[in-house]
């Protein structure tokens, strides 16, 4: 397992990243909620699948490579694009972005921030950092629970733990944050770096334990039933008004993201059931969209947002804007990548965190 090369994982993390482009489409109503069912179904999966897929990927390279060719090639792929994308590309989507919220009218202003959509590159630096100790602990773990006579279980338990411990650190760094002066943004970041740290542990977990894949990708109607589940309660559980303070403070800081963990690991799980049982097989298609991911990606929103302004120019309606600016920002990464990326090397290493040497 460690030496092939799990294309069906590696397509699902790029359409992860893909999927990510038709988010920041969805702005195209200017946060005026027209849209967000998108931004909600995608909150639900897509950042955790991608989480638990790095933390497995992280943990294949680092069984490949020494210490010190894994910090350089992890670090390279992580900081090299994260700071390009902060210093060229976020300034420039950002006051388009700014300009498009502001034409549009509606009251709602553009989030401003220094990190941008590179945000998660910072959350795995973080991670590689301190990966070492991570694969450690997990290893250890996985180790202590061979004396049962099944791993799921007490894998179960592990993860279950380690997300309600997170829970509640993620609620006491809230409280916290604010009295140390830390600005808006940055809260934002440190709650979302411990919000993905189980996601990431368990992409660790599944990769040390041989027996998760072949448990994972045999239960696709089981992780189906349990994403339904887990989602149609958390749409109902949102429609209702809490009216006592009691109420208030259980679901927001109890049900609210427990449910959201319990998504994230189900729909992931099935996509992953889902992309082996269909995307095996590596093809054109697949192999065109995991080589480009990458760049679409960290090139997708300075062009997600032009195409919204000159749009808004031409009157059209939000929802054109949208499939216009998704497919536009799409097709054109992909052709950037393999008609330019590629073939250039500072390219390749500013955006894709790759040397050619």
């Amino acid at each position: 397992m460690i030496n092939s090369r799990l294309h069906y994982l590696d397509f699902l993390r790029a359409s992860m990243l893909i999927l990510g482009v038709a988010v920041h489409a969805s702005l195209s109503d200017a946060d005026g909620g027209e849209l967000e069912p998108v931004r909600f179904f995608s909150e639900l999966f897509r950042m955790g699948c991608f989480f638990i897929l790095s933390g497995y990927f992280t943990t294949l390279i680092y069984h490949r490579f020494s210490k010190t060719d894994f910090y350089r090639k992890r670090l390279t792929l992580t900081l090299v694009p994260a700071i390009f994308a902060v210093i060229i590309l976020v300034p420039v989507s950002n006051h388009l972005m700014d300009i498009y919220f502001t034409k549009a009218n509606i009251g709602n202003n553009y989030y401003l921030s220094w990190m941008g959509h590179a945000w998660f590159l910072y959350a795995l630096t973080i991670y590689t950092v301190i990966f070492p100790v991570l694969e450690t602990i997990v290893k250890r773990y996985l180790k202590y629970i061979e004396r049962f006579s099944g791993k799921h279980i007490p894998i179960a338990f592990g993860i279950l733990f380690m997300v309600m411990t997170c829970i509640v650190l993620r609620k006491v760094s809230t409280e916290v944050m604010p009295y140390l002066g830390i600005s808006e943004y940055h809260q934002f970041f440190v709650t979302e770096v411990i919000y993905y740290f189980p996601l990431f542990i368990t992409g660790i977990a599944m990769f040390q334990n041989k027996e998760s894949l072949p448990y994972i990708t045999s239960r696709q109607n089981i992780w189906l039933v349990c994403s339904v589940l887990s989602v149609s309660l958390l749409a109902f559980l949102l429609t209702l008004e809490y009216e006592s303070r009691l109420s208030q403070i259980i679901y927001h800081n109890l049900v609210h993201p427990f449910l959201r963990y319990s998504s994230a690991f189900s729909l992931s799980a099935f996509f992953i059931a889902l992309t082996y049982r269909f995307m095996s097989n590596h093809n054109p298609v697949t192999r065109l969209i995991s080589e480009s991911s990458y760049s679409v990606y960290l090139i997708h929103y300075v062009l997600v947002a032009g195409t919204l302004l000159i749009l808004q120019g031409l009157n059209l309606d939000i929802y054109s804007r949208f499939l216009v600016a998704f497919i536009l920002a799409s097709v054109i990464g992909v052709v950037v990548h393999h008609s330019l990326i590629k073939r250039f090397s500072v390219l390749t290493l500013l955006i894709n965190g790759k040397s050619t040497k």
